[in-house]
C-alpha cells in the first residue's frame, strides 16, 4: 500500500517537475500523496479507528515532513530529467522512514492498534441448526 503511493507519487513529481517548478510539483505530488495516506494508513497499514485529533496531528507530522522535502529541493535545485530524478530519489530516502516512523508512533498513541480480524468461526452443529447446543 505505502510502496505503491511512493510509487505514484514519484512518478508524478518526476513528471510534473519536468513541466513546472519543482517546488510546485512537489507540493502536488506531495497532496495527493497525502490525501491517500490520510484515508488508508489508518484503516489499513495501522488498523486504527484514531481520533480526529489523531489525524490532525498526523496531518501536523506530514507537513513538516513537506518542509524537509522542500529543503532538499532548494539545496540540491536540480534542473533537467536526471537530476530531477535523482533529487526525488534523495526526497524519498529522506522523507519516506520519517512519514513511516511518525505515523506509527501517531497512531500506536492515538489509537490502539488492532490486529487483523479473524472471521468467526462456528461449530459444525451450529451451521446445521443455527443454535449452539
Amino acid at each position: 500500500m505505502g510502496g505503491t503511493n511512493t510509487i505514484l507519487t514519484y512518478v508524478l513529481l518526476v513528471g510534473l517537475a519536468l513541466v513546472i517548478p519543482f517546488p510546485v510539483a512537489y507540493a502536488i505530488a506531495f497532496a495527493v500523496g497525502l490525501a491517500w495516506t490520510l484515508y488508508a494508513t489508518r484503516r489499513f497499514v495501522f488498523r486504527s479507528d484514531a481520533q480526529w485529533w489523531v489525524l490532525v496531528v498526523y496531518l501536523g507530522w506530514y507537513l513538516l515532513v513537506f518542509g524537509v522535502g522542500q529543503l532538499v529541493i532548494h539545496l540540491l535545485n536540480p534542473h533537467g530529467f536526471w537530476p530531477v530524478a535523482g533529487t526525488s530519489l534523495v526526497i524519498l530516502a529522506v522523507t519516506t522512514p520519517l512519514t513511516f516512523l511518525g505515523g506509527r508512533v501517531i497512531f500506536a498513541r492515538g489509537g490502539a492498534s488492532k490486529p487483523p480480524r479473524k472471521p468467526e468461526s462456528r461449530m459444525p452443529n451450529e451451521l446445521s441448526t443455527g443454535r449452539e447446543e
